[in-house]
This record gives C-alpha cells, structure tokens and sequence, in this order.
C-alpha cells in the first residue's frame, strides 16, 4: 500500500501545480493592457478596468508592493501567495 500512499501524494502535488498554473492563466487575462513595468496599484487598476471577478481581485490585493516588470513576475506572484 506504500506505493499508493506515495501515488496518491504525487497525484496530489500534480493537482496543486496545475491549479496554480490555472489561477496564474486566469489571472493573466485581466492583466491586459497592463504596461510593465507596473506597480501592484496599477495592475489591480488594470485587472478591474479588464472586469476581474473579485476573486482575482482578492489575489492581486495580496500581491507584494513592488514594480512588476512583465506579466510572468505577477504570474510567479500570484504563485507565491496563494
């Protein structure tokens, strides 16, 4: 059963890779129109004019206070913090 257990854990960290590339994806889209670099003020501005749901909004607000300098810095962000 050792193998399952370490399957099952496997399977698990797969999951929890690809739902952060999935939030970081889905976050991108409202990053449209953002001109980097960009502070965190800017992209949430940015992601509200692009109508982000307020989950996504709840994501950036927890971004740290710096300059962005491409969309994929914001991406590996919001990795961080979730």
């Amino acid at each position: 059963m050792t193998g399952t257990a370490e399957g099952g854990r496997k399977l698990n960290e797969e999951r929890s890779e690809n739902s952060e590339k999935e939030s970081a994806a889905m976050i991108e889209q409202y990053l449209k129109g953002v001109s980097f670099p960009a502070e965190k003020e800017e992209i949430i501005q940015q992601a509200k004019s692009n109508n982000a749901p307020e989950d996504v909004l709840r994501i950036l607000n927890r971004l740290e206070e710096k300059d962005y300098q491409t969309a994929i810095d914001v991406s590996k962000e919001v990795a961080r913090v979730e």
